[in-house]
């Protein structure tokens, strides 16, 4: 598998398969793509194999040192690969050596698969967003420290 930075050229690809993903009501319209693949304020990764686009992510600037995951998308064939793990890893570091020192996303709150990722991977519940997702669809706010861990001397 190959990590790469997405494109521009990446915009339909990434629509259709956020299609896929979410419902109508959740799913981003495709001039959210066009924003994130040539914003400066945007970062993003896709997964490829065999030459397949088969997992992304995209993380936006939200404040000099904080930044959001906007999606974490990976094709229901490949999922539970630990596509998502490597990605939000990845990222992670991309954002840490560019100097952010928080990232956060929001989360289905009945998403149980992705919030126990999220947790594994060492991000807090904060607060829960009433009608996130619509009337009686919350989300989870969640966070995780960037900062660099010092080691402590004996």
């Amino acid at each position: 598998m190959n990590i790469r930075s997405l494109e521009p050229s990446d915009c339909d690809t990434l629509y259709q398969m956020d299609r896929k993903c979410f419902p109508p009501a959740v799913a981003f319209p495709r001039r959210v793509f066009e924003y994130c693949l040539t914003s400066e304020n945007c970062l993003g990764l896709g997964i490829e194999k065999d030459e397949r686009l088969i997992g992304f992510i995209i993380a936006q600037a939200t404040g000099h040192f904080t930044a959001t995951i906007l999606t974490l998308e990976v094709e229901q064939e490949f999922r539970g690969q630990g596509i998502a793990t490597t990605l939000l890893r990845e990222m992670e570091k991309l954002l840490r050596t560019a100097g952010f020192r928080l990232l956060t996303l929001q989360v289905q709150q009945t998403n149980k698969p992705a919030l126990a990722l999220y947790r594994k991977l060492g991000y807090h519940n904060e607060k829960i967003l009433r009608d996130y997702y619509g009337k009686n669809k919350n989300a989870v706010h969640m966070e995780k420290s960037l900062a660099a861990r010092t080691s402590r001397k004996r």
